[in-house]
């Protein structure tokens, strides 16, 4: 069996919201948050944090090593292709989920399904934002360690490097890609943290709907 890896991009360092991967949600630092939801996907096999080796995502380590069933690698602050692809190797993964640490409504439902379509073998590389039809934040890649390592050896550009996937989505002719998009069109509905509104918003949501809710319950109260 190929062995499935979230792993879980995170750092301290943000130019508009310092610190939001830490910031408190339901009594807890958001990231953890986020791990409890992520350790839901029954098709995964581990989940692993990849932060920064800089002294400022020391705080990031110890929350991860504090917490059951999830690992930290630590690597290259602004090469997080590098980061990535070093992490893969280190715990052995052959498909990679890959999840921002600011997107604390992570859906166990797409993942799943993304995940299920990877495993039927027609793609190299599956998204769900090729087209924006998910709200902003619940946005999920998949792909092969093979695919990563290939992005590894061969981009340069600093936005394949800092963002990780640019050069897999650009390659159209080299990879087989996947898209999921969702029902109906709810892509103006904003569910990241990237700003205090931002996580302002957030905590309303989850005190109002509880740790598990979704993205489609807050669609269906009309609440964004």
């Amino acid at each position: 069996m190929l062995k499935k890896v979230a792993i879980i991009q995170a750092r301290i360092g943000s130019s508009r919201l310092p610190g939001k991967v830490l910031k408190p949600i339901l009594n807890r630092p958001m990231l953890q948050l986020l791990i409890e939801r992520v350790r839901q996907v029954d098709m995964l096999d581990e989940v692993v944090v990849a932060t920064s080796e800089k002294k400022i995502d020391d705080d990031i380590a110890v929350l991860v090593e504090s917490l059951p069933e999830v690992s930290v690698y630590r690597g290259s602050e602004d090469n997080v292709l590098q980061r990535y692809y070093l992490a893969a190797c280190e715990f052995n993964a052959a498909v990679i989920l890959r999840i921002t640490a600011d997107n604390p409504f992570f859906d166990i439902e797409t993942a799943t399904k993304m995940l299920e379509m990877f495993h039927s073998g027609r793609y190299d590389y599956l998204a769900n934002n090729f087209e924006r039809t998910f709200p902003y934040g619940i946005d999920l890649e998949v792909f092969s360690r093979a695919v990563l390592e290939k992005s590894y050896r061969e981009a340069s550009y600093p936005e394949q490097l800092e963002h990780v996937t640019p050069y897999m989505r650009d390659r159209t002719g080299c990879f087989r890609h996947g898209r999921l998009s969702y029902n109906e069109d709810l892509s103006a509905m904003r569910l990241t943290v990237d700003t205090d509104e931002d996580y302002r918003r957030a905590v309303a949501l989850f005190e109002r709907f509880g740790q598990n809710v979704t993205f489609r319950e807050i669609a269906h109260a009309g609440l964004i």
